[in-house]
């Protein structure tokens, strides 16, 4: 068992550094949002230079594998209770892990690289901590360009003490071609395993020919971290075009993970899921067509209408001479009779139209209001200026969209999230556990950015992590949860593959405002269940449990089970440990003898 840290513990870790952050909230006027770059004082030090290419076609493919990028992943791959961070490199150079040493009272991130067994010097895109044969501890998945040497893809199971170990020779695992852009996992069978969709970006520029190979594969999981390809038998043909960011959930509400592709050069695509392994091409029928250069792709149900939305990124050259002058999507989702979701894009009469050379991008509340926002990074700066310099779309800083509420958007500047750079991924999660969320960004040979977030005012908070029961996915990827703010249902969900080239944690992070006990929270599980729950104080993480007390998600509570209880029993101002959430049966932030009473009713009734 791990101890919890509390925020004012994590508060007083992080300041304590003392003069590791350039700005603190007393630098920004009240509410503002604002950030503080603090990568190097917290210990995360990484820079992707430029690699060497698999090819020597000339300027424009070696350009392309240089400048795509590299991504990270983000996840509590040692079970301890705080973030930890993996950081993808380009060919030549290692790729790095950092463990996150909040559990251990410090602010600060360690290179473990080489003792944790996870060295190596692939031309990386994208990672994932995820959980690939649930048993509770979070596996490292890589996928890399490939070059028929056998490297699209490398999986190192989690063995428990801080190690990995590579199992990738026997997974059939391989993903085929150059610029793997996109990895999403669900459970797509609900099988309870994730699977795996990798998409591929051919350099086919909106024409019939392709100079890069392979396609989009799917990769159904067959347990003990073994996969098939079974992208043509599941009706998902050879996509053999530009793909980029894809995204794994059901927005049918039929209870299956449907499939969204962000497609450069050539029309998007939209791929229900039938529910017997198999799915239809329903583009058309979902407007899903635009045809522009999308390429990363944030989701969240950012208008309160309970039903996912779609913002993309594009390239947005209002001067014409780069990209196809579409500028960025903002699809709202109308569903359809039947439950087909209708995108329609409103992203200029919103106002969130323009983010430059865009690439990265996340909804998130960094106020903590409970209005998500929208944050999204760009460059591409060597091209660029290989063609024509000076351009202004060479050199531009990320671009910020406040919400007001109402879903209509207008960009800020604010402090610390204007640093003009060559940004990749984008990833929201809250790195020091105070209760908002920061932001990490990869660059293209510039140093990678961790942006404390130190926006002063911010509201309550709740950051709520699932484990479900034996017939769903242990982390729950494809579950839904929601809370009664102000009369309105906010809605949050656990997505695995969004953004771009980012891994994101399995979990979900609600901004409270002045609510500091949250009325009703519910959990919409992957089987169709729900769970809810009442009186739930905010300002914390927590971790629910489908069944609570069931740690081995056999379906039913032990004695076995129940006899680790009374190491859990703690007093409401004792934090739990990382352990012990499985018991907190009603939320309530301890474990108490009214816990104690229903879990034992559980055991005794067979649950």
């Amino acid at each position: 068992m791990h101890p919890q840290i509390h925020r004012s513990c994590v508060l007083r870790a992080v300041w304590a550094l003392g003069g590791a952050s350039a700005l603190s909230p007393g630098d920004a006027a009240q509410g503002q949002v604002a950030f503080t770059d603090v990568a190097t004082a917290r210990g995360l030090v990484f820079t992707t230079p430029y690699g060497t290419t698999f090819t020597g076609w000339g300027f424009g493919p070696e350009s392309m594998q240089r400048n795509f990028g590299n991504g990270a992943a983000v996840g509590d791959y040692d079970n301890d209770g705080d973030l930890d961070i993996y950081l993808l490199s380009n060919k030549d150079f290692p790729s790095r892990l950092f463990r996150n040493n909040l559990n251990q009272g410090s602010a600060t991130f360690t290179d473990v690289t080489v003792a944790a067994g996870v060295w190596q010097t692939q031309l990386s895109r994208v990672a994932h901590f995820v959980d690939l044969d649930d048993d509770g501890r979070l596996d490292l998945l890589v996928v890399n360009d490939e070059n028929n040497a056998g490297s699209g893809a490398i999986i190192y199971r989690n063995n428990g003490d801080g190690t990995f170990t590579d199992v990738t020779a026997s997974s059939g695992l391989s993903p085929i071609g150059f610029l793997h852009c996109g990895v999403a996992l669900a459970d797509y069978d609900r099988d309870g395993l994730l699977d795996i969709y990798v998409t591929n970006w051919l350099y086919n520029l909106g024409t019939t020919w392709w100079l890069f190979p392979g396609h989009n594969q799917l990769f159904r999981n067959l347990g003990n971290f073994t996969f098939q390809d079974v992208t043509l038998g599941a009706g998902l043909g050879m996509l053999q075009r530009d793909s980029m960011t894809a995204l794994f959930f059901d927005f049918t509400g039929d209870g299956y993970p449907d499939i969204y592709v962000a497609v450069d050069h050539w029309s998007d695509e939209f791929y229900v899921n039938n529910g017997n392994g198999t799915f239809t091409v329903r583009t058309l029928e979902t407007n899903a067509t635009h045809t522009g250069n999308d390429m990363g792709i944030a989701c969240a149900d950012f208008d309160d209408d309970d039903d996912l939305d779609l913002y993309v990124t594009n390239i947005t050259d209002e001067d014409g001479f780069f990209g196809t002058t579409q500028f960025n999507t903002l699809l709202v989702n109308h569903p359809q009779p039947g439950g087909l979701p209708l995108f329609i894009d409103e992203a200029h009469v919103r106002g969130a139209a323009n983010t430059y050379w865009g690439w990265g991008t996340v909804f998130f509340d960094p106020e903590n209001n409970g209005v998500l926002d929208i944050a999204a990074v760009n460059g591409f700066t060597e091209y660029i200026n290989s063609v024509i310099q000076p351009y202004p779309l060479a050199y531009t800083p990320p671009v910020l969209f406040m919400n007001d509420g109402s879903g209509v958007f207008t960009r800020e500047y604010c402090p610390g999230f204007d640093n003009v750079d060559d940004a990749r991924a984008l990833i929201a999660f809250d790195y020091d556990r105070d209760g908002d969320e920061d932001l990490l960004i990869t660059n293209v040979n510039q140093p990678t950015r961790l942006l404390e977030n130190v926006t002063p005012g911010a509201g309550h908070w709740l950051d709520v992590a699932v484990v479900q029961g034996p017939l769903g996915n242990r982390d729950g990827i494809g579950v839904s949860a929601r809370v009664v703010l102000n009369g309105v249902v906010k809605r949050r969900d656990l997505i695995c593959g969004y953004s771009y080239l980012s891994g994101t944690p399995a979990e979900m992070h609600f901004g409270l405002g002045t609510t500091s006990v949250v009325e009703q929270l519910e959990i919409s599980w992957t089987d169709g269940t729900v769970s809810t729950y009442t009186n739930v104080p905010a300002d914390r993480r927590i971790q629910v449990w489908q069944i609570p007390g069931d740690l081995n998600r056999d379906g039913t509570v032990s004695a076995a089970e129940l006899q680790q209880v009374p190491g859990c029993l703690s007093g409401p101002a004792q934090p739990l440990s990382h352990a012990c959430h499985a018991f907190d049966t009603n939320l309530d932030g301890r474990v108490d003898l009214a816990d104690y009473a229903a879990l034992h009713r559980a055991a005794s009734d067979g649950f």
